[in-house]
This record gives C-alpha cells, sequence and structure tokens, in this order.
C-alpha cells in the first residue's frame, strides 16, 4: 500500500561532484505535516533518471534516525542533461511510501570550465519543487542569483583564454533544443526563467505573487490578472498583493479556500456602481489582511460574503463609499449573507459614505450581517469614523462585537432586527454624535460594559415589541460636555475647550487671550496657551433618553429586560428609561447622575398598558438616583395604570429636593426607600435613617433600617467584616441584640494577585511571591501558567510572601515558569 508523502531536504553534501570522487549526499524526509520521518529498520531505495529512464538506483544507508545516504561517483552516471531523483521507503511493517510525492528531486549535470579537456567534469545543482516555508524563500533565492553570477565571471574569463571543447558546444543547447549563440547568454536565460518563477511566487505552490501576472491587450484594470492568480492558485495558497495600487473595474468572484495577504495594498473602484470588489461564494475557509478597499465614490460592496464558513478579515482598511451611481439598502464594506464563524478584527472605516445623513434612501452599512445561518461571527477591535451606518444584524446567532469604536456615526451604531436569535455587545465605545446607538428588536441580546456618550438621541432604542431577554450591565451611558472656552484665565494641558463650535485640547499650558480659538486644523496660540483642535463639537444637547421603546402597539410585550449596574449621567428629556407592555423588567444597582428640567419628568417611566396589555413582573432595587436639573416634581420611578402584578420597588435611593421617590399601582410593594436630608421621600413603608451605632432609646417598627455612613473594618484575618447597619426585628422600644436588632455585617476580605514569573535554572525549587496584604493571607491559591511551572509542590506563606516549593526543581529557561497567585486576607 503506498501512502502519500510530503518532502524531501537536502542536509549535507555538496552540489559539484568531479568524475573519481564518491561525495555523500544526505537527505531527511519529512510527512505532510512537516513532521521528521523515523528511518531506523527501514530500507531506502534510491532510483535516478534521465529523459531517456532509469540511469541509476540502489539503495542509501540509514545514517541515523532520520537520515538517508547515497554517493554518486563518475562510474554511475555519465553525459550532461537533466536528472530526476525518487525516494522509496519501505518500513518495517511493509508500507511502502515515495518521496517527495509532487515531483522529484531534480539534478542538472552541465560541464563546469576548469579542466574540461582533461577532466569532463560536472556539477550538479538540486532543484526542489516541493515546498520551503515562505521565511526560507528570500535566502534561497539569493544563493542562487550569488551562484548563478559567480558562474558567468567564470564562463567569461575562461571561454577568453581557453579553446572550446566539445561540450563548451553543446553547453550552448538547452534541454528543449535551443541553441544560444554563447554559454553566457544560456545563462542568463536560466537566470531570468528563475527570476520569473521566483516573483511570481509559485514556489510549492503556496504563495502566489500578483506582481508575476501582467496586464494582457487590451487590458487597462488590474482585475483580470488578479483573477488569473486566483484561477492558478491551488486551495488554501496565500495570494500576495505589494504595496501598490491596483484598479479594480469588475467584480472578482473566489470560489475556493484562499488567503489575500496585502502589504498596505490598495484595491480601487474605478467603475461606476460597480456591486463588489471581492465575493466569496461558497468558500470554506479564507482569509484577508492588510488591503486597503478604497470605492473612490463609484463602489458600493468591498467584500461580499455567501454561503462561506471559516473567514478572517483582519487590519483592512475600507473608505470611498458612494450611493451616486446604484444603490441598495445592503450597500457597505462587508456583507455577510448565510455564513458562519467569521472574524473580522481591526479594521478601520473611514470616510465611508458620512456624506449621507438618515435619509432611508441613501442609508449604508459599514457591516451586514443576514440570512438565517450568520452564526458564530465575531467583530472585534474595529474603528468606524465618520461613516454613514455602522453594523447592521438582520438574522444569526452567537454573534459577538468586543472593543469596537464608533464615532462620528450619521445613523445607527448598531441596528439588530428582529430575526436575531443571539448576539453580545460588549467593551465598545460609541462616541455617535448624530443619532441613535443602538436600535434593537430580537432576543437573547447582551450589551455590556460599554461606553456612550455624546449622544443626542437615545442611547438604546427598542424598535417594537417581542424583545425578549435583553441584558444591559455594566455600561456607562456619559454626555461629556467641556467647558466653554473663557478669556484671560490659566489652563493646563489636556484642558479641553469649546470655542466657536469646536473642541480644542490645551498643549502647552498658559494664560488664554481676549479672543477664542476659532482655527480647524493644527495649532494655534491663544495669549500664551496654545490649542490644538481637534474636532467639531456638536452638543448633545437633551438626550431623548437612555432605554425607550417606539411603539408596542400590536407586538407582543417586552419580555425579561434587565438593567443592571450601569452609571448614567447626563441631561434627559421626559424620561430616561421608557417602556410599556412589559413582563419582567429587572432595574437593580443602577447610578442615575441625571438632569431634568421639566415638571413631572422622570428617571424611571413605565406607561400604562394598552387595553389587551399589562405591565408585570418589575423589579426595580438598590438604584441611587440624583436629579439635579430644574423640573418640579421629578418622579424617580412611575408606575402608570391600575396594576402591575408581582413587583417591587425596594430599597433605593434619591438626591434632589425635587425628586420624588416612587409613585404606583396599588399592589405593587414598595418599601425601604432611602432619601438624602433634602430628597423627598413620596411612597414608603418603612424608615431609613442613619447612624453610626445601632439605636438605644425610641420607638421603630418591624422593618426600619439603620445605615452606617462609616464602616469601619473589624475581626480577624480571614474573618474581617464591617457593619454597615441594622435592621428592626420588632415593633417597639426596647433594643436587645438579636431580639430587637439585627445586625447587617458585610464580610471583608483584602485580595491580591497576578501572574509571577522566573526563569529556572535546574536546581532552585523555592520561588518567592511578595503577596502585599500587610497580614499572613487566610487563603492563598497558586496555579502553573507555562508548562515548566508544572510539577508537584506545595504553598506556604506568611505575612510578607508566599513561597512555592517543588519537590523536584523545574528546568532551565528564561522566564519559562509562569504562575497565577491570589490571596485573601
Amino acid at each position: 500500500m503506498y501512502q502519500v508523502g510530503n518532502s524531501v531536504e537536502q542536509v549535507f553534501g555538496g552540489t559539484v561532484i568531479k568524475q573519481g570522487d564518491r561525495t555523500p549526499l544526505g537527505f531527511n524526509f519529512r510527512t505532510e505535516n512537516g513532521e521528521l520521518v523515523y528511518l531506523t529498520g527501514s530500507t531506502v531505495q534510491v532510483k535516478v533518471a534521465s529523459n531517456k529512464g532509469v540511469v541509476l538506483e540502489k539503495q542509501a544507508t540509514i545514517s541515523d534516525e532520520y537520515t538517508a545516504q547515497f554517493a554518486i561517483g563518475s562510474q554511475d552516471i555519465t553525459g550532461a542533461g537533466d536528472m530526476r531523483i525518487e525516494f522509496i521507503v519501505t518500513y518495517p511493517g511493509g508500507t511502502i511510501e515515495k518521496f517527495p510525492s509532487d515531483d522529484w528531486q531534480r539534478i542538472r549535470i552541465t560541464p563546469t570550465l576548469e579542466d574540461v579537456e582533461k577532466y569532463g567534469v560536472g556539477y550538479i545543482t538540486f532543484e526542489k519543487l516541493t515546498g520551503e516555508l515562505q521565511n526560507q524563500f528570500d535566502e534561497f533565492t539569493g544563493d542562487v542569483n550569488q551562484q548563478i553570477d559567480d558562474q558567468k565571471k567564470r564562463v567569461d574569463n575562461l571561454i577568453s583564454s581557453t579553446p572550446q571543447p566539445s561540450e563548451i558546444v553543446d553547453a550552448h543547447l538547452d534541454v528543449n533544443g535551443y541553441r544560444y549563440n554563447t554559454v553566457k547568454e544560456r545563462i542568463d536565460a536560466e537566470q531570468n526563467k528563475l527570476d520569473a518563477i521566483f516573483k511570481k511566487g509559485i514556489y510549492g505552490k503556496k504563495f502566489i505573487t500578483i506582481d508575476g501576472y501582467q496586464k494582457k491587450t487590451p487590458e487597462t484594470a488590474d482585475h483580470p490578472r488578479i483573477s488569473r492568480a486566483i484561477a492558478d492558485a491551488p486551495a488554501g495558497a496565500t495570494i500576495i498583493f505589494s504595496d501598490t495600487s491596483y484598479d479594480i473595474g469588475s467584480t472578482i468572484t473566489i470560489t475556493k479556500p484562499i488567503n489575500l495577504l496585502g502589504f498596505d495594498a490598495e484595491l480601487k473602484t474605478v467603475t461606476n456602481g460597480m456591486d463588489n470588489t471581492f465575493r466569496f461564494s461558497g468558500v470554506d475557509g479564507f482569509s484577508i489582511v492588510g488591503i486597503k478597499f478604497n470605492q473612490n465614490l463609484k463602489g458600493r460592496t468591498s467584500i461580499d460574503i455567501a454561503n462561506c464558513k471559516h473567514f478572517h478579515i483582519e487590519r483592512c482598511y475600507f473608505t470611498g463609499y458612494s450611493c451616486k451611481y446604484a444603490y441598495y439598502q445592503t450597500d457597505g464594506g462587508i456583507r455577510i449573507s448565510s455564513s458562519e464563524v467569521g472574524k473580522i478584527m481591526f479594521n478601520t472605516w473611514e470616510d465611508h459614505g458620512q456624506q449621507y445623513t438618515e435619509d432611508t434612501a441613501t442609508l449604508n452599512r459599514c457591516i451586514t450581517i443576514q440570512g438565517y445561518t450568520s452564526d458564530h461571527i465575531t467583530v472585534v477591535g474595529n474603528t468606524f469614523n465618520r461613516v454613514n451606518q455602522g453594523i447592521i444584524v438582520g438574522c444569526g446567532a452567537n454573534n459577538t462585537f468586543i472593543g469596537n469604536t464608533f464615532r462620528e456615526v450619521h445613523d445607527n451604531s448598531f441596528y439588530i432586527l428582529h430575526w436575531v436569535r443571539g448576539l453580545t455587545i460588549s467593551g465598545n465605545i460609541f462616541d455617535d454624535k448624530f443619532d441613535e446607538c443602538i436600535v434593537l428588536s430580537g432576543r437573547n441580546i447582551t450589551i455590556s460594559g460599554n461606553t456612550f456618550k455624546d449622544v443626542p438621541n437615545k442611547f438604546i432604542s427598542i424598535t417594537s415589541g417581542g424583545v425578549t431577554n435583553l441584558t444591559v450591565t455594566g455600561n456607562t451611558f456619559d454626555i461629556d460636555r467641556p467647558n466653554a472656552w473663557v478669556a484671560s484665565i490659566a489652563y493646563v494641558v489636556d484642558d479641553v475647550v469649546i470655542s466657536n463650535g469646536k473642541r480644542y485640547v490645551c498643549t502647552i499650558s498658559g494664560t488664554s487671550g481676549t479672543t477664542g480659538p476659532s482655527h480647524t486644523s493644527g495649532t494655534t496660540v491663544d495669549g500664551t496657551v496654545t490649542w490644538q483642535y481637534e474636532d467639531e463639537y456638536i452638543d448633545p444637547g437633551v438626550i431623548a433618553g437612555l432605554l425607550v421603546v417606539r411603539n408596542t402597539i400590536g407586538y407582543p410585550p417586552l419580555n425579561n429586560i434587565v438593567f443592571c449596574d450601569n452609571t448614567v449621567k447626563g441631561a434627559f428629556g421626559y424620561a430616561v428609561i421608557q417602556l410599556q407592555n412589559v413582563r419582567g423588567f429587572k432595574c437593580e444597582g443602577n447610578n442615575f447622575d441625571v438632569s431634568l428640567t421639566n415638571d413631572y419628568d422622570h428617571i424611571i417611566k413605565i406607561n400604562a398598558p394598552g387595553t389587551s396589555e399589562i405591565n408585570s413582573n418589575i423589579s426595580i432595587r438598590r438604584n441611587d438616583f440624583k436629579q439635579s436639573g430644574s423640573g418640579a416634581n421629578i418622579y424617580a420611578i412611575r408606575i402608570d395604570g391600575t396594576s402591575c402584578a408581582d413587583s417591587v420597588i425596594d430599597g433605593n435611593t434619591t438626591v434632589g429636593s425635587t425628586c420624588r421617590m416612587a409613585i404606583a399601582p396599588s399592589d405593587v410593594l414598595i418599601r425601604n426607600q432611602y432619601r438624602s436630608s433634602l430628597g423627598y421621600l413620596y411612597t414608603a413603608k418603612n424608615n431609613v435613617i442613619e447612624s453610626d451605632s445601632m439605636p438605644t432609646a425610641g420607638s421603630f417598627k418591624t422593618g426600619d433600617l439603620v445605615i452606617n455612613p462609616n464602616v469601619n473594618e473589624s475581626g480577624s484575618n480571614g474573618a474581617k467584616y464591617a457593619t454597615y447597619g441594622w435592621r428592626r426585628l420588632t415593633t417597639g422600644s426596647n433594643h436587645v441584640v438579636d431580639v430587637d436588632w439585627r445586625v447587617m455585617k458585610l464580610p471583608l476580605m483584602k485580595d491580591n494577585g497576578g501572574i509571577a514569573t522566573f526563569s529556572g535554572n535546574g536546581s532552585t525549587t523555592s520561588f518567592v511571591i511578595s503577596h502585599g496584604l500587610g497580614s499572613t493571607p487566610g487563603f492563598a491559591y497558586i496555579m502553573p501558567a507555562s508548562a515548566d511551572a508544572k510539577g508537584d509542590y506545595y504553598v506556604s506563606f506568611n505575612s510578607t510572601n508566599l513561597t512555592i516549593n517543588y519537590a523536584t526543581p523545574p528546568i532551565s529557561g528564561t522566564n519559562n515558569i509562569s504562575l497565577i497567585w491570589n490571596a485573601k486576607g
């Protein structure tokens, strides 16, 4: 049975063989996975053939576990010409494998020019046809070119001083029968052939350069030669674009796995209204890295991906969208249809359709994800700057959007349609300035850890009812309004001001003059202050709302909406959060620091349900509400309607003289509301007061709460706690601990940890980490973070250090011992 091998590599032996000598040549064999083939117990047969047939068969010897060697002498091969070598390995079990599998090792015997008449000496050049890695390519070509240059010099010198024997005459003739005028001309031609091969980049059919393909008459654009290169490339090959601009006049369609690698190459659309630059159809496995897509105010979509899997687009640049010549609503940078398992990472969209506004007839996207099976797509670390729309998600599940930045997006950063079955938006920065950040419907949506700022419209807008399992947690919603420029005051570096509708940052400290800056680029001096122009400033004004439902009439209810642990700052109009027809709303642990200016505005407003709607299962707990605007009779919480079953408002605080706490239907449980000295407690069941000790006098009722404003640490290491208050257990004037009052304790532990790195030396068994707790931990944890850190060990600790004690010293290495550690006390 024959197996498929991979490659042969020479490990020793010269490249020049003189008759009468026996030059040993050694070879290793590698599998198609690149692993060395173990040869002990095997036999290796060598066959050498010319164009007339096999001229030599012999058995190689195994010089070590992996190396086969043999020698070629003058008695083995005579004459000149191209030779081919094949190795046949018979393994101990009888399996036979041929090397190399793709082709042969080739030998070319050509006459030398030193003492040819006397000895007829030849030399041998080995050319590998199967794959070397790209990082060996330049070194190899450099060696070949140097050898050819050396041979040309020797030929010129010897021909001028030596009579030409018959073999010199024969050297004028190549294997195809073409006769050259001189040997130098023959060598030059051979070098040109090699250069063409190397420039084309077909080296083991793994790398192909576009520069190896030239335009053909009457071609004026570059897309035909790019298409030819892709057609020549085998599946999985890499197409390399050089640092230049390529004119694209028609869509390039790709239907096989391929990698496109550009070193800042630009693909520029030159045809008005061209739909796609690349269209990938039915491809399982492709990548695009480092290419600039310039639609040149002519094109509509840069990359179209349909029915594909396992794709990767990284560090590309997209610009120049226009719908002047043609338009469809899914136009944009990347369009994904019914495709799955993809990564879009660290790309930039800039000046991409920003000339259009919110007009639905001109909306265009940076990324479109559509089709029911568009699942498991990750969009990470991209920048969207001066664009029309950011990302539109029409379908799919398990899609993730992490660490992206949106600036000056003229429409929505995200638009999520109701066919979406699940996605996560996390760790992004939204600095939109023009319209809503996120417009959504659909289900199983998580929005966490994002920063929203400078938004003149809604932060998050729910387009209709039917949204299910929406979680908004750990975000910061902040309107950052820089101060206006002021004359004749001191400014320091990094101060930001607004002047003449523009934003400036101080780069050199000083005192301002009498006229504010107004320049639109670079720097200018104002008094003794230097101001750097940043951008046009659009005052967001009063925000329409944070989480607002647009319309629920005729739609299913909102189900399981979670809004927890967010920070909200800014000036809002009418309501910060406004929902209706909601069955399940959890709002807990948020900090609202807002400004409302109209009477009877609201921080949280649950509208009265329609005739066929209900509000139920609402939990609003442990939120801090601060209202600093001029509006009177502001409600922190308002639930309208006659009923809101299974709902509770509990443990919230208000600050602001005009901020009422809560108003709600009678079936809503309202309790334990806390107010500042100026706050207005609208509805409450129990008293909440401040004191740094448990009361010892006075009457209290069950459920009253005393909050300790001066929490201090108590207890010993591993069992430390803080007393944060006392809850009343009885109604009356007695004051016995655990009878009338329950002490509320919060366990406290100092916590420190990180990754410690050491260098092993093969003898040291103990490694010390300073834990920085200031006292002996009550708990310590160590886990290896590198292979060399594994082993049998135990951990000892004291008030200063953790010590890791190995039974066997870790091996030597530089920074090879990595340990994850944590200490609590």
